[in-house]
Parts: C-alpha cells; structure tokens; sequence
C-alpha cells in the first residue's frame, strides 16, 4: 500500500469566479437576442469553475464543453465504446504499432473568442497546464500519461509514459480543452469570471450559482452543430427546480431533480415529454486503505462489501430511478459482470465476519467516519449514507458516523460516498480510472495483481478484447474491495413540447450539448 494521497484543493477553487456579470471581450450579438429569445435550460448542477484545466465537477465540465474545444469530441447518441472524433484537430493518430505515440493536426482558422488564431503552441500550453494544475491537486487526471508534449509544424505530438490505446479519449476530455496560452497563468486557475476559448458558444453573462448566458460564437469551426440560437442555463438548488419547472421557467430540465420527484416526473402526464439518455452515472462507496485507518485492512472492507443492501438504497433512497450495480464498469458496457455479486451472495453470518474483523486486530464494532459530498443532490446523497450506516451497524459490526464533506475540501474520511461521472464512454472510464495507479477517489490503494489487467487493457487497441482484461480487473476488486459500486442511472432529460433535440443532448460520452436544443 502507498501512502495515503492528500487532495491539496486549490484554495478558493469552488465558488471563486465571483465577478458578476461577466463578459466575454468579444461584442455580443444582442440584436440576435433580440430576435431569438434563448433557450431556457434549468439545472441543479452549478459550475464550480469556469477554467477547464480544473472542471472536475459535473457543472462545470457541462459548460466547459460549451465555450471551450478539445482536439476530439464524441458525435450526439454516443453509446458505450464510441470513438471520439477530430474537434478542433483536423486528424489524429498514433505514430506506430507502438501507441506511445500521438499525433494531431491542428484544424486551420480556428480562433479564440480574444480575436487571437488558436496555434499549437496554446494547445501544447493547455495540456501542460491541465497535468500541472492536477498534479497541485492531487488529482491524476485524464492526460496523466502524457510524458512529453512537441510542437511539430502544424502537428502536436504527444509521447506517453506507456502504451495506451484509450488515450484519444484523454484528448476528447474537458481538462485537454484549449486555451489562449495569452489569458491563462500556467501555475494557478482562472478565476476572474471570464473565458478565452473557440468552443460553439460565447459567453455573454455569468452569475456564479445562478445563470450562465450563451450566446452563438459566429466563429466557431469543429465538429459540433453551429448553434441557431442563444442559451441561458439557469442553475437553482434540486429542491426548486422542480416548482421552478411547473411554473413554466423553463424549457428544458436537465434531470437533476431530487429522486422522489424524478420518478414522479418520470410518469408522465404533465405538458412535458421526457428522453431517457444514456449518459451513464454510477454511485460508488470509496476507503481510505492507506495509513492507520479501519478500512486499509481488507477484513474491514469485505465485511462492510459483505452488508451492503444495494436493492435497499435504490428502493427507499432513489425511488426506483436507479439500479443496483454490482461491478465497477456499469450494464451496458463491454466487460460488465457481476463480480461483486458473486463474491458476496453468500454473505458470512454476523458472527464470522466478527470473528475475521478480530483477527485483523480490530475492535468490534469497528468505528467508522463516512463522508458524502455536500452540494446539488446532498439530501438524497445523506439519506443514502444514513441508510449505509443503519445497515452496516445492523449486526454490531460497525459504528458509522455521518458526516458532508465540504467540495474543495481534502478528503480525510474512513469511507467517501460519491457520484461517478466519467469522461468518456470506454469501459476504462469506470474500471481504470478508479483502480490502480490512476486512482481518481484517492484511495491509496495498489496491488500488482489488479495493476496487470488494468495495463493489459489500456495497452489492447481491440476494445472488445481490453474489456476481458476490465472483467478480470473487476473481479479481483471485489475480493479486495477498495471501491464498492453501488447504483447506476441514465439520465432522464424533460423538455417542452415545442423543444427538439433533447434526446441529444447528453449521451454515454457525457458530452452536454445544447447546440442539439431548438425550438420547432
């Protein structure tokens, strides 16, 4: 076991782009407004940044997708396995059978919404810039393979600690976005509300928790739907969202309702329609294996494995709008099982797993400090681990103590209950991302034995044959149980009638697309 990683957050990260009312430089097209009312989108999920070196959270991601390019992006209706496609990069490739090697070339008259041509050179910058921004934080990051970044003409190249097939999702990835090397500092975040990128739209107003306007960039060149017309993304808590959508506030909710009043919702029978997308989400309950914690004893996190009622938690918690998951790579994903399942379907009694927590030389019951994320969905995430703690204090095994983590915040719990939102729709977005030597919850666990599938995988240009390897990874997990999966959900997307392209707005890529959103 390694040491335990401490997440040293940039202070003041979440919540810092403070300028109200922030403007791009670039003259907004108000006479379009004008013709065009935007549309009106609603969402729980606020951006905590608007710098794309740092969009970790799921709102800020969503927006960084629309102001920002990446050198590939994913088309709409991306399902598991998809491919990314080139974006602002022209082409894009592996020099080799070797896949150390990438090469893109960049897309010509690209430019940033400064007025400055987008060169190779800012994208050298934004990828050096995304690795050195995750690793103050701590954070491995999607580009953390990339050893060496060149200009070559035309061309960027990037040279990689190792062979890794699932690299062009890297580059497809928010944190790989390009930035106008001009207005971005190397070593720290934007956090003046503004933002210099060449992405579908423009910003024309920010209010930091309460709205973000879009307006249509007239220069925009990619992949991606021109946009027909403006956008506002309102952002309230879950709990509003849903009166705010009855009173006609919006005209497309993005999903992020409270469970009980999703599966309402989701019966239908208002003046509404509902798509069902699948950008999929993925709960997972993390420990701390490393230094003097319960949990870096396997006895602790097998028994807690062993008592874990997922059924329970989708029932009572959820309301029946996600499923019980018993493998890190979700349903519907080359390389799912049920490794978790079959590992513990016969569960020891009470008293055996007593007795093995004794020989691990713990005290019974086995204090415990669990930890979920405050923030948009926190009552249905509290619930959850107060259901958690019931059931794995059920037996006198445990003593759970509850608690919300504060975002930006070190994470310095025995067990952490989280959302998993991954930044592609290869299988190695849930199983490699979470295990291993990349290990994105921070869990400071290793073992060489789950090391060797998870490299074999990455190395595999067959996806269809790296999802053997995720499958084996998957299983020795579940013996180990550092990370126990705990419910998947797709996503369900509410819109007017008179709205079209909702069922494209968001997919297994987890790309957010409001550019697909118009009105008949």
């Amino acid at each position: 076991m390694r040491g335990k990683r401490t997440r040293a957050w940039i202070a003041g990260l979440a919540g810092a782009a403070v300028v109200a009312g922030a403007a791009t430089a670039v003259a907004v097209l108000r006479t379009q407004e004008e013709e065009t009312p935007p549309l009106r989108i609603g969402s729980a999920y606020a951006p905590a940044s608007l710098d794309p070196a740092v969009a970790t959270d799921p709102g800020s991601r969503a927006l960084a997708g629309s102001l920002y390019q990446s050198l590939l992006s994913y088309p709409p209706g991306s399902q598991p396995g998809a491919e990314p496609v080139p974006d602002a990069a022209e082409s894009c490739g592996f020099d080799g059978e070797e896949l150390t090697v990438y090469r893109c070339t960049l897309r010509d008259g690209l430019t940033f919404s400064s007025g400055r041509p987008v060169t190779p050179h800012d994208v050298r910058f934004s990828v050096e810039r995304a690795i050195a921004l995750a690793d103050q934080a701590g954070d491995p990051g999607p580009l953390a393979g990339v050893r060496e970044v060149r200009v070559d003409g035309q061309d960027v190249v990037f040279r990689l600690d190792g062979p890794d097939a699932t690299f062009p999702h890297a580059l497809a990835s928010g944190a790989a976005a390009v930035v106008d090397r001009q207005d971005y500092e190397a070593g720290q975040p934007r956090t003046d509300g503004q933002v210099t990128g060449s992405g579908p739209y423009l910003l024309a107003g920010y209010e930091p928790g309460e709205y973000a306007e879009l307006e249509p960039n007239p220069d925009y060149r990619g992949a991606a739907r021109v946009p027909a017309q403006p956008v506002t993304v309102h952002y309230l808590p879950a709990g509003r969202l849903a009166d705010a959508w009855q009173d006609d506030e919006f005209d497309v909710l993005d999903g992020s309702l409270p469970p009980e009043e999703l599966a309402a919702a989701n019966q239908g029978g208002g003046d509404y329609r509902v798509q069902e997308s699948a950008a999929t989400v993925t709960e997972v309950l993390a420990f701390d294996t490393a230094g003097d914690g319960p949990m870096a004893e396997p006895a602790a996190r097998r028994a807690a494995a062993a008592l874990l009622d997922r059924e329970a938690l989708a029932r009572h918690v959820r309301h029946d709008t996600v499923e019980a998951l018993y493998a890190l790579v979700p349903v519907g994903y080359a390389g799912h099982g049920t490794p978790y399942f079959d590992a513990y379907e016969d569960r020891p009694s009470a008293g055996d797993l007593s007795r093995d927590l004794r020989q691990a030389g713990l005290t019974v019951p086995v204090a415990l400090d669990l930890a979920y994320p405050a923030g948009p969905g926190e009552a249905a995430r509290e619930a959850e681990a107060q259901l958690i703690a019931a059931q794995l204090g059920a037996e006198g095994l445990f003593d759970v103590t509850v608690r919300a983590h504060e975002p930006g915040q070190p994470r310095d719990a025995d067990a952490y209950l989280t959302e998993w939102w991954p930044q592609s729709p290869d299988p190695a977005a849930f199983a490699d991302a979470l295990l291993g030597p990349r290990d994105a919850l921070g869990t400071g666990f290793t073992d060489p034995d789950l090391d060797r599938p998870l490299d074999a995988a990455r190395a595999e240009p067959d996806r269809s044959r790296a999802a053997r390897d995720l499958a084996e990874a998957d299983r020795l997990a579940a013996d180990e149980a550092p990370v126990l999966p705990v419910w998947q959900a797709e996503r369900l997307i509410l819109h007017r009638p008179g709205v079209t392209g909702a069922d494209r707005l968001t997919d297994a890529s987890g790309a957010w697309r409001p550019w697909e959103l118009a009105r008949e």
